[in-house]
């Protein structure tokens, strides 16, 4: 395994994990407030036969934060970003969760270098669901709770279960990185209801919405 960083192109670091050799590039995207270590059970598999690559998003995991608004079209770019570091391809992307629509938006925007894309219970940036009445209460409630939850600890109940079936060292780097006061403020940035759109043309948005449905 190799560590290293991707900087991008207003000068933020994010640290990435290179796992194995070989072509394609597998690149995962995590969900909403999740780091690298989420994947932690699949890098292995993927990696015994070609290139894993895991990173964290600003303010999770080893990467620090981005002073900007969390914004689809943002983390888009970052992701772009990070495919410029790691070099021509060719890429598979995997996203997860809030990764789904990241992954998505990427695909669409460079088809030259993305030669597939697995969506894992993805997300729908567009669902009605967001814009809910009931969803906006609970989510402004959860902004109000969440944090505390996190300075108390609370979180990590459920994170030692998860790192229980984890190997090392996804296992220990989740114990340590995941849940904090940070991750939890990040996941409440990126939610989707604040960030609908990865601001890319109509054009490129419908054909965002044609990967997802393949």
């Amino acid at each position: 395994m190799v560590s290293e960083h991707a900087r991008t192109r207003d000068g933020r670091e994010l640290h990435l994990e290179r796992h194995g050799e070989g072509s394609p590039v597998v690149v995962f995207e995590s969900g909403a407030g999740a780091s690298r270590n989420m994947w932690g059970t699949v890098v292995p598999a993927i990696s015994g036969r070609t290139t894993a690559v895991v990173y964290d998003r600003s303010g999770l995991g080893r990467s620090p934060a981005d002073p900007g608004p969390r914004t689809l079209s943002r983390l888009v770019e970052d992701l772009h970003d990070l495919l410029d570091h790691l070099g021509d391809g060719p890429f598979v992307l995997v996203g997860h969760d809030w990764g789904g629509p990241i992954v998505r938006c990427v695909a669409a925007e460079s088809p030259g270098r993305v030669t597939g894309l697995l969506l894992v219970d993805q997300d729908d940036e567009a669902s009605d669901h967001y814009f809910m009445p009931g969803t906006k209460r609970r989510m402004r409630l959860s902004a109000l709770t969440d944090p505390t939850a996190a300075r108390l600890g609370l979180f990590r109940f459920s994170l030692n279960r998860l790192a229980a079936k984890l190997p090392e060292p996804a296992a220990t780097a989740l114990r340590e990185e995941d849940g904090t006061l940070e991750a939890t403020r990040v996941q409440m940035a990126e939610r989707p209801a604040s960030s609908t759109t990865c601001g890319a043309s109509a054009t490129t948005r419908r054909n965002s919405r044609t990967c997802r449905s393949r």
